[in-house]
């Protein structure tokens, strides 16, 4: 069986194909959150997604009678018309998916009601916020939503859009038919509606600075009889936050302040990881936190953490569209996360999800994605080894014992991969952190050892972070050419010509030869960094 070793694992994928393939695959990475990424998309799966078969008082005892009437017939074993014993396909699946319904009716039945349906019964899937500016005209001051355009839906068949309303000074809002190109924010400027004063990005950034911004709700999305429909607020969706419990737990870790060219919304007096979130999305957060903590499953320690893995992924996966940095895709009516050109934007306008929604913003939906994954990579028999360490220890392997190498390194100083990834991470330590204490013995996602050029963690020093890149690179390569029989391959994208010189010189120190090199086409041709149609981007 071929050994294949990506010593910059990431998310998995190298050493996942591999796998497929038959290979015996090896994954290393330093980041937690890639970490628990991996172990959930390579191990767990291959390792514990299997059937079982429960007697049916055993099933009972662990599910309860309501999951066993939710089995399928030919699922359950019978003797003279008693259910005796079920058959669950995998383990795995089944479990992730149990415990994590459990504890969405448990987080329903406790904060349901701050999310509630209309005169009519519907349940919104989302709800379109925008921060509120002040125009600088000392006779106007009106109160302006900071919208970038108005409209909610931009399709061939189907256009939203807000009409807005004044009346001396007041804004508000209908919802009509139609597109339209007006826009109030334009590169940080607010243009009033009211006067047509322009207030500099300078002055608005300042009311961002001196807490005078506040949050509008703007619209509320909910699905209708042929699909999304849009309404402005009634007095219930505003009364309702008015009477939100206090706050719990804000997280206080520090933002990258000085890491302006991804963070640039740090600039407007964001400073914490804490001030991304909403106070009602921390409310759910909170309380989902507080679920997955008091969950009592197994006794098994190994399959114990599986299942509060997959648990932490599916509130990462929530937390990413529970953030007041989403965006709204107005093509496809779809509350998309803010990672899409890794790096996080200032955005003035953003989509709330209801969790308890079943749309793509709310827990069933993301849960969907984990379940079926872990169904399909549970055919697997090979279980990948993923280490949480930074690559370039020789003692790793025994010397030529890897046949192969794939591996995609980080992209010089394009990607702060650490920074972005705490995001995930304030979250994650306080789910995984009892389980798992020395991937999560840090404050925050290490950065100090982390294979990037990035000068905000070398004292904004360009040489130093550069240095430290090439050094790095240098240590993993000198190892790989020693633990490695064959072929070295090493997929790299950067626009620089001193990044591709720090990669070369690294590979040829490390004694190895560059024998071919091919330029590939691997990004998407449709997405956020293609066409830009959001409420916000």
């Amino acid at each position: 069986m071929p050994k294949v070793f990506d010593p910059f694992a990431g998310g998995g994928a190298i050493p996942l194909e591999a796998a497929r393939l038959g290979c015996r695959s090896f994954g290393n990475d330093i980041n937690p959150v890639a970490h628990i990424i991996q172990k959930g998309s390579l191990e767990f799966p291959q390792k514990f997604g299997k059937p079982i078969t429960y007697s049916a008082i055993e099933f009972i005892k662990r599910y309860g009678q309501e999951a066993l009437n939710e089995i399928p017939h030919n699922d359950k074993q019978y003797t003279r018309g008693e259910v005796t014993a079920v058959n669950v396909r995998n383990r795995l699946s089944f479990d992730v998916e149990f415990y994590a319904k459990k504890l969405l009716r448990q987080a329903e039945n406790e904060i349901g009601k701050y999310y509630p349906s209309d005169e009519k019964g519907n349940k919104p899937i989302a709800y379109y916020w925008a921060r509120v500016g002040t125009c600088s005209n000392p006779s106007c001051r009106a109160k302006v939503p900071l919208l970038r355009q108005m409209n909610l839906v931009n399709k061939s068949e189907k256009k939203y859009r807000l009409k807005p309303i004044i009346s001396n000074n007041h804004i508000d809002f209908k919802i009509e038919r139609g597109n339209t190109d007006e826009s109030w924010i334009s590169r940080g400027n607010l243009v009033c509606p009211c006067c047509g004063n322009s207030t500099e990005n300078s002055v608005l950034k300042q009311q961002f600075i001196d807490g005078k911004i506040e949050d509008r709700l703007i619209a509320i999305i909910y699905e209708g009889d042929s699909g999304k429909a849009y309404r402005v607020p009634n007095e219930i969706d505003l009364e309702i936050l008015k009477v939100l419990p206090n706050v719990e737990y804000r997280p206080i870790e520090m933002l990258p302040i000085t890491y302006t060219k991804a963070m640039a919304f740090c600039l407007w007096n964001f400073n914490t990881w804490g001030d991304i979130f909403s106070n009602r999305e921390l409310l759910f957060l909170n309380t989902f936190v507080k679920e997955i903590n008091n969950l009592e499953t197994f006794n098994e320690d190994g399959y114990r953490t599986a299942i509060k893995s997959y648990l932490a992924i599916l509130f990462n996966r929530i937390a990413s569209r529970q953030t007041s940095f989403g965006l709204w895709n107005t093509k496809a009516e779809t509350i998309e996360h803010p990672f899409g050109k890794q790096a996080i934007q200032m955005v003035f306008d953003y989509p709330e999800s209801n969790p308890f929604s079943d749309s793509g913003g709310g827990v069933l939906s993301q849960l969907d994605w984990i379940i079926r994954y872990i169904d399909t990579e549970s055919i697997l028999f090979n279980p990948t080894t993923c280490v949480n360490a930074s690559s370039g220890d020789k003692n790793q392997f025994s010397k030529k014992y890897i046949d192969a190498v794939v591996t995609d390194p980080p992209y010089y100083d394009a990607v702060a991969y650490a920074d972005l990834s705490d995001f995930f991470y304030v979250w994650l330590k306080k789910l995984l952190g009892i389980e798992m204490p020395l991937n999560f013995a840090t404050p925050q996602t290490p950065k100090v050892e982390e294979c990037t050029a990035l000068k905000h963690h070398r004292s904004e020093d360009s040489n130093m972070a550069k240095l430290h890149f090439e050094n790095k690179l240098l240590q993993i390569f000198d190892s790989i050419e020693y633990q490695t029989i064959d072929l070295v391959s090493i997929m790299y994208a950067h626009q620089s010509t001193e990044a591709w010189t720090t990669l070369c010189n690294s590979i040829l120190n490390a004694r190895m030869n560059i024998t071919g090199s091919w330029a590939i086409d691997t990004e998407r041709t449709s997405g956020i960094k293609v066409d830009k149609a959001f409420l916000s981007d």
